[in-house]
C-alpha cells in the first residue's frame, strides 16, 4: 500500500493506495501538519483506520508546496513508519515533455495534475484546480506540459471582498436561484458564484483558442470543483482524486 501527501498551503490530503485505487483518505490543517507531534497522531490514527494488519506500507509519497512540511512528514516516515519518503517534485521520471521557463519553480502539485490527467484521460488537456488558488494546467496532444495560469482562489476572492467593503458581510460560497438578486446576501452569491463560473470558462476558451486542437478534455479537481464543475460549458469530468493519482504515477514510474 502506497501512502500519499499532498500538502497544500491551507490543508494537508492523506491518500492511501491499494494498486491503483484509493482506499482511504483524510484532510486537516497546515497547521495541525506544522506541529510534529499532532501530525504524528492525525497519521498514525489514519493508517490503523484504513490499511488491513496483513498489508504494509510500500512506500510514502510527499507533494508539497510547503518546505518546511516536506521535511517534516519525510521526519515522521523515517521515524514513525519505518519508510523513506518519496519526494515528487519537476526532477521525476514522469514520461512528459515540461514547457516551463524554469522548472523548479513549477508547484508539484501542478505537475501532479498534468501527468494524472494526461494518463487518465489521454490528450491534449486542461485542468482546472479550483483550491487556496484557480489553476489551469495544459498538456498538448503530444503529451508535452505546456505551462497553464494561475488566479486568486473563490474563496480567497470572496473573503476579500468580505474584508474591504465595511458594509458587507460574509456568506455561503453556493449557487443562488438567480442572477438578478433583491438583498445583499443573494447579491454577493450571485457575484461570487456566476463571477467565478464566468472566470473558469473564459480562461478555458482562451486556452483552447491559443491550444488551437481539438478534442481537448477538461477535467476539474480541487475543493470547489464540487461545487462549480457541473455548472461550467467546458469542464467534462470532476475528479476530486486527480492530484493523488498524479503523485501515484509519478512515484509508480520512478521506483
Amino acid at each position: 500500500m502506497l501512502l500519499v501527501f499532498d500538502i497544500g498551503n491551507t490543508t494537508m490530503a492523506l491518500g492511501l493506495f491499494k494498486a491503483e485505487k484509493i482506499v482511504g483518505e483524510a484532510r486537516f490543517s497546515t497547521s495541525i501538519a506544522a506541529d510534529p507531534v499532532q501530525a504524528t497522531n492525525e497519521i498514525n490514527k489514519f493508517i490503523e483506520k484504513h490499511r488491513t494488519k496483513s498489508k504494509t506500507l510500500s512506500g510514502v509519497a510527499i507533494c508539497s508546496v510547503v518546505p518546511s512540511l516536506t521535511e517534516t512528514i519525510a521526519e515522521i516516515a523515517q521515524s514513525e513508519l519505518k519508510v523513506k519518503a518519496w519526494i515528487f517534485d519537476h526532477t521525476v521520471r514522469l514520461g512528459m515533455k515540461i514547457c516551463y521557463d524554469d522548472p523548479s519553480q513549477l508547484g508539484p502539485d501542478r505537475l501532479a495534475n498534468a501527468v494524472a490527467a494526461k494518463i487518465l484521460y489521454g490528450t491534449p488537456a486542461i485542468v482546472v484546480d479550483l483550491g487556496t488558488a484557480s489553476k489551469f494546467e495544459v498538456i498538448n496532444g503530444d503529451g508535452d506540459y505546456l505551462g497553464g495560469a494561475i488566479a486568486p482562489g473563490i474563496s480567497i476572492s470572496a473573503h476579500g471582498l468580505f474584508e474591504k467593503a465595511a458594509r458587507l458581510f460574509p456568506v455561503d460560497i453556493e449557487k443562488p436561484d438567480k442572477v438578478i438578486a433583491t438583498n445583499t446576501t443573494e447579491a454577493m452569491k450571485s457575484g461570487i458564484f456566476y463571477g467565478a463560473i464566468g472566470q473558469v470558462d473564459y480562461m478555458i476558451e482562451k486556452i483552447m483558442a491559443e491550444l488551437g486542437e481539438k478534442d481537448i478534455k477538461v477535467i476539474a479537481t480541487g475543493g470547489l470543483a464540487d461545487k462549480f464543475a457541473s455548472q461550467s460549458i467546458y469542464i467534462q469530468k470532476n475528479d476530486p482524486h486527480l492530484t493523488f493519482q498524479g503523485i501515484r504515477i509519478g512515484f509508480q514510474m520512478s521506483n
